[in-house]
């Protein structure tokens, strides 16, 4: 498994959470009009693991994973909160 399979993986689940990766792409950038380039850019950067602190920021901020720890992010397990 190489180094970046975790957060691969948990950056998935959030996109799995929002429908896709168009989805999840119009949810980090709500001030901008959803286009097949930009969301095809971001698939790509996602399925390779190109993460931008920028982007592990907005992802902490948009699904409230502030506790969450870079290394829990990076090597393991995001620890989801139970919907009320």
């Amino acid at each position: 498994m190489d180094k970046l399979s975790f957060a691969r993986n948990n950056v998935k689940k959030l996109k799995d959470e929002c429908g896709g990766y168009k989805q999840l792409w119009a949810r980090l950038n709500k001030d901008k009009e959803v286009n097949r380039r930009d969301t095809q850019t971001f698939t790509n950067l996602v399925n390779r693991g190109a993460y931008k602190a920028e982007l592990i920021i907005q992802l902490m901020e948009e699904f409230g994973l502030e506790d969450v720890t870079l290394g829990e992010f990076f090597k393991g397990e995001i620890p989801r909160k139970p919907k009320d």
